[in-house]
Parts: C-alpha cells; structure tokens; sequence
C-alpha cells in the first residue's frame, strides 16, 4: 500500500529542508511522527530547543474530477528560547529560510520550488502564498508557515 498524498509532499519537503544547512541541525519531523518529538529517540538524551513539523491537509479536489488536489500545508517552528544556544533572532532566520524554500509560483510552465517537491509519485504544479502567523507564550515562541500546494498522483 502506498503512502498518502499528504504524507509523501510532508516526505518531500523534509527531505527538501534537510539539505539546508540552515535547517538541518534542528529535528525536523512529519505531523503524525509518533516517537518524541522534540527528541532522538534516546531518553536519556537532551530534548532540542527548536523543533520543525510538517503538515499536508488534503483540501480537496482543485476542479472536480481532474484528480488535482489543493494541499494545505503548515511548517511550525516551535522554539523555546531559554536555551543558552538559542537567541530571539533564530526563529526569524529560520522562518525566512523556510519562506524561501517555499516561495510561490510565479510562471508557467514551472521553472521553480515545484519541481524540486515533485518526484515518481507527485506532481506539483504550483504553491500559492497564505498568511503566515507568530505567536508567543513565556519563553516559547511559535512562527507557522502556511502555504497551498496544487498537486496530483502520478500514474504509475
């Protein structure tokens, strides 16, 4: 059985962020990963200060019957700065990296970001722009990416 469309665009774009000398010192994990999050799996290890989930909602159908899906798609980088490795300014410096590996479509046919995301299984054919949000509680600071990627399966 192969995995849904919204966990292999989640795949894609961790592999995308791992190549990110930016972003790949930080656990960079799927919205279902079920082990700890903040962690690598020894309990005896120190939790990471910032943490990086991807999340892919299937929004439906771009036109019906055409078997294009529009995906909502969520980065959150959640950082807590009380950390001595951590000052306010790395989340800003991570959230524009971010915004920059998910930059939307501009032209067509696409020369872009889609193609990187886009494999043997997916096809994107393009990423619109959606508000993105900062928030903060005590020492936590949460900055949500959003975006909305217009895809499809291949046939295979």
């Amino acid at each position: 059985m192969s995995a849904s469309l919204e966990s292999q665009l989640e795949q894609e774009i961790i592999a995308d962020f791992q190549s990110d000398p930016l972003l790949s010192p930080y656990p960079i994990r799927q919205h279902g990963y079920s082990g700890r999050k903040a962690g690598n799996e020894l309990y005896d290890s120190k939790e990471s200060l910032v943490i990086i989930t991807v999340s892919a909602i299937d929004d439906g159908s771009f036109f019906f019957g055409s078997g294009i899906h529009k995906m909502k798609v969520t980065i959150e980088i959640r950082a807590n700065i009380k950390g001595d490795d951590i000052n306010s300014s790395l989340i800003d410096s991570l959230a524009n990296d971010i915004a920059g590996r998910l930059q939307g479509s501009s032209a067509f046919p696409l020369t872009g970001r889609e193609l990187v995301f886009s494999n043997a299984n997916i096809q994107v054919f393009g990423i619109n722009l959606l508000p993105s949000s900062r928030s903060e509680s005590g020492l936590e600071r949460v900055w949500t990416i959003n975006r909305e990627f217009i895809l499809s399966h291949v046939a295979s």
